[in-house]
């Protein structure tokens, strides 16, 4: 009986990962994001929600991140490295005063915090957002 409860354990656990083609989408639909938030053309897309998927992103290695996604907003090195985004178009994340914002679960623009392990993988990932 012990067996079997593991072994389901295991596979619950197992499903939280991303597949790497997975992984390299949900890293592709954030950097087009990221992108379009960072475009200085008045026409782009002006609000932004957090994305999909983003727990599924536990797990995937620092290189790969950085490979996929501009350089971040905001960076932490220690204690703990820590990245930071804001889907926000610039001009409305300087005027939000972004350094100093309040964080909710509600209004406002999304930033996006990846926190990465010792071995470098990533082991929390946050979206919430900055007014």
């Amino acid at each position: 009986m012990k067996y079997h409860f593991s072994v389901a354990i295991t596979l619950i656990s197992l499903g939280a990962f991303a597949t790497p083609t997975e992984t390299r989408g949900i890293l592709a639909a954030m950097a087009e994001q990221l992108n379009q938030a960072r475009s200085p053309h008045v026409a782009q897309k002006r609000s932004f929600q957090c994305p999909d998927g983003l727990n599924r992103l536990i797990g995937v290695q620092y290189s790969a991140v950085s490979a996929a996604l501009p350089a971040p907003d905001f960076a932490e090195e220690k204690p703990q490295r820590k990245w930071s985004y804001l889907l926000a178009v610039p001009a409305a994340a300087r005027a939000e005063g972004a350094g100093a914002t309040a964080l909710t679960k509600g209004g406002g623009f999304p930033i996006i915090t990846l926190t990465f392990s010792a071995q470098g993988a990533i082991e929390a990932v946050s979206c919430l957002s900055a007014r």
